[in-house]
């Protein structure tokens, strides 16, 4: 059976209610789940089992000057924000899913060269379980 792969390029990015599409680059999504020693009698090997799980979102781009002020308000935010990520073109064939949650802006970095345009990086940490709804069949 063929594979079909998803390009990147179809991404869209939403924190908080803000759309990042247009100004995202690279989104880097990292899930982990600790592993808790639980060793036994009349064992010679331990055994594991899960423990809490956390995840982080790592999230760049290029600057645009109307976005500033929506990633300085996202950063300034206390609270969780909600977040989404489309992997592949929603509703096409190259349809992933949904990836989403709620997660605490924990670094904004804004920076430029001469060379270059601004760009921008943020991190995301996880507040609660993040959610996977699965692509609808055409």
């Amino acid at each position: 059976m063929p594979e079909t792969f998803i390009p990147g390029y179809l991404t869209e990015i939403t924190i908080g209610t803000d759309d990042l599409t247009l100004i995202g680059q690279v989104v880097s999504y990292s899930d982990d789940q600790t592993a808790v020693p639980k060793p036994t009698f009349g064992t010679r090997y331990r055994r594991t089992i899960a423990g809490q799980g956390l995840y982080s979102m790592d999230v760049n781009g290029h600057l645009a000057a109307e976005e500033v002020g929506t990633l300085w308000a996202l950063r300034a935010t206390a609270d969780a924000l909600p977040w989404t990520v489309q992997v592949g073109e929603a509703g096409g064939a190259t349809d992933g899913g949904i990836l989403g949650g709620n997660a605490v802006m924990t670094n904004l970095t804004m920076e430029a060269d001469a060379e270059g345009n601004w760009s921008w990086s943020a991190t995301l940490e996880g507040d609660g379980e993040p959610t996977y709804t699965a692509p609808v069949a055409p």
